[in-house]
């Protein structure tokens, strides 16, 4: 049977709340997205640091949860110095990590750590995967691809929103190309046996966002997560739409129950502000407003290429002081 005979064309098509998809690169899961996507270190550099950290993660945890439980102070010099002398042995029993990371005790007690940086490097990012897991029913799959495909997969999620007609989401794969569209439908089986798509006679819910909001009013979506209704426009800042189905009774926000955004602001790195599973979940062709590269430090979120990858058509970087102007209003 094929996959578009299991939904009426001129139905909405969407992902269920208890759907979550989150990608691989290489075969892991990008729990520790922001380490994959640093700029001004070359990407085997870069490779060693993450190795180190991911090796000596559990250890660190450790020295945390003696801090939070009170074993600890936050300035025990013991405590630190036990984390940095065993970082050091790491390094020096690795020659892979030693190649790009010195770090040691100098005589006068300090610790010293340095690798090589470079401002015109950033990290490489590839998709090789989607894993797919239906928190209701405890079942999960794997979609494999090659990493050039990682947009058009991003595209194709993005579309899932309620906004568009199974006719339409049709349109999109065939946009793609003959090769790319064999492996989104395959992607839309994995989907459907894992019960993460619905079909609604109804268009998404914006007409009940605009009539249960007013101008310029702001809804907390949790954690650090808006939206900011602009006339009729929304606007969303550092969105989080995790599956908490899987730990919670109640399901989650998903796209499909928010109203199509104007544009995304994304404000911070970290996972809980730029969150893959959430940004899966956006329609690819709207703005995205991230902080510029002429504010970096010696380190920065290369947002561009990593954006790119998960099929966002246009990134906008804004420097400070500097100003984004849209219908009804700018953003400084």
């Amino acid at each position: 049977m094929d996959i578009w005979d299991y939904f009426p064309p001129d139905h909405y098509l969407s992902l269920v709340p208890w759907a979550s998809l989150e990608l691989e690169s290489g075969g892991t899961l990008l729990s520790d997205q922001a380490m994959y996507i640093i700029a001004g270190v070359a990407p085997e550099v870069l490779a060693s640091l993450h190795a180190a950290h991911a090796t000596l993660s559990a250890a660190l945890r450790n020295a945390i949860a003696d801090v939070l439980s009170g074993r600890a102070s936050l300035g025990d010099p013991v405590l630190r110095a036990r984390v940095e002398d065993a970082y050091a042995e790491l390094i020096q029993s690795r020659p892979d990590l030693r190649k790009h990371i010195r770090c040691g005790r100098e005589p006068d007690g300090t610790f010293h750590w340095e690798f090589p940086l470079d401002p015109t490097q950033s990290a490489v990012l590839t998709f090789v995967g989607v894993r797919v897991e239906n928190a209701l029913t405890k079942q999960a799959g794997r979609f494999e691809f090659e990493p050039p495909i990682a947009p058009a997969v991003g595209t194709l999620l993005g579309s899932l929103d309620g906004t568009r007609t199974a006719a339409e989401v049709r349109t999109v794969v065939a946009r793609a190309g003959a090769d790319v569209e064999r492996e989104l439908v395959r992607l839309l089986e994995v989907l459907n046996a894992h019960q993460c798509l619905a079909a609604s006679a109804l268009s998404g819910v914006r007409a009940r966002w605009l009539t249960a909001t007013r101008d310029r009013d702001v809804v907390h979506l949790g954690h650090a997560g808006l939206v900011y209704r602009q006339q009729d426009q929304f606007l969303y800042f550092d969105p989080w739409l995790v599956p908490w189905f899987a730990e919670a009774p109640v399901p989650s926000l998903c796209g499909a129950l928010l109203p199509r955004p104007a544009a995304l602001f994304l404000t911070y790195e970290h996972n809980d502000h730029m969150n893959q599973e959430t940004l899966l979940q956006m329609p690819k062709d709207v703005p995205v407003i991230v902080p510029s590269r002429r504010d970096r430090r010696a380190f920065y979120i290369d947002y561009p290429v990593y954006l790119r990858e998960l099929g966002f058509q246009e990134v906008i970087e804004l420097a400070h002081g500097e100003r984004w102007t849209f219908e009804g209003g700018t953003v400084v």
